[in-house]
């Protein structure tokens, strides 16, 4: 199988991780893209992190476009930089990790980073 990315030039699977997010038995994928600009390439190198759900008939190739994805919330933030899945909140149910080493903190902290935890499920509704 092959995963086609979105946009010439940015680097599908510049990180991955596998984990079932979604409950059903299946190992979905996690992967970073680099350098991820955004809708109509508004956030240059804010990085954009996929999620494509597993399946027991996936096709030779699979263009990633219409697949969940979440994008860094400003340009420069390297969002999906590291990508890990953990149960974070107990409910037995997998929950994805994701880094933003140059995410902007509170008041004047530039570059500070962050970590981001998105709940498995609400990730794929």
């Amino acid at each position: 199988m092959t995963l086609l990315g979105v946009n010439l030039g940015e680097r599908f699977g510049a990180a991955l991780a596998p984990a079932d997010l979604d409950g059903d038995g299946k190992s979905d994928l996690i992967a970073g893209v680099e350098p991820g600009d955004g809708p109509d390439d508004r956030r240059q190198d804010g990085r954009k992190v996929y999620v494509v759900r597993g399946s027991t008939t996936l096709p030779a190739a699979l263009h990633i476009a219409r697949r969940a994805f979440v994008l860094g919330q400003r340009s420069s933030d390297m969002l999906g930089t590291s990508l890990a899945a953990v149960d974070w909140d107990g409910d037995g149910r997998l929950d994805l990790s994701v880094s933003a080493p140059f995410a902007d903190g509170p008041g004047d902290r530039s570059d500070c980073s962050a970590a981001y935890v998105i709940r498995g499920m609400s990730l794929l509704k």
